[in-house]
């Protein structure tokens, strides 16, 4: 992500999840709470 959009999502309230994406099935887990993550809100 750039600057931009981060500045986006912070003016948006909408929160960041930081993953990997070299997991297999990483982005499903975040999104069913079994993965750890960063959230960045």
């Amino acid at each position: 992500m750039d600057a931009t959009a981060v500045a986006l999502a912070q003016e948006n309230k909408t929160p960041i999840a930081i993953f990997s994406i070299y997991e297999p099935d990483g982005f499903k887990k975040v999104l069913q709470g079994k993965k750890e993550f960063t959230l960045i809100s």
